[in-house]
């Protein structure tokens, strides 16, 4: 079981990986094992700290990805945390 201060962290790195696989990313088909497997540990260490981030998840069965397509799917989780972070309002507001 994690302590307080080990799932305070967890979305940090988790973060900070998220961040350093888009800033590594190739310009055409990504088909580097590496990159996979740090977005999926970062994706597992969202989920141990309690983040729902099964619509980011890439199926077992896909194969590469486009850079631009899994620069998408990163740039959504980023946003994601920012405006979290922010604590940002989103829609109609009175």
């Amino acid at each position: 079981m994690l302590n307080t201060v080990q799932s305070q962290d967890l979305p940090r790195r988790a973060l900070v990986n998220l961040t350093a696989v888009k800033n590594n990313l190739p310009e055409k088909m990504v088909n580097q094992p590496s990159l996979y497997e740090m977005f999926d540990k970062a994706l597992d260490q969202l989920e141990q700290a309690d983040v729902d981030v099964s619509e980011w998840r890439r199926s077992g069965q896909d194969g590469p990805l486009h850079a631009l397509e899994f620069k998408a799917k990163i740039s959504a989780i980023l946003m994601y945390f920012d405006i979290e972070q922010k604590q940002t309002q989103i829609g109609f507001h009175q």
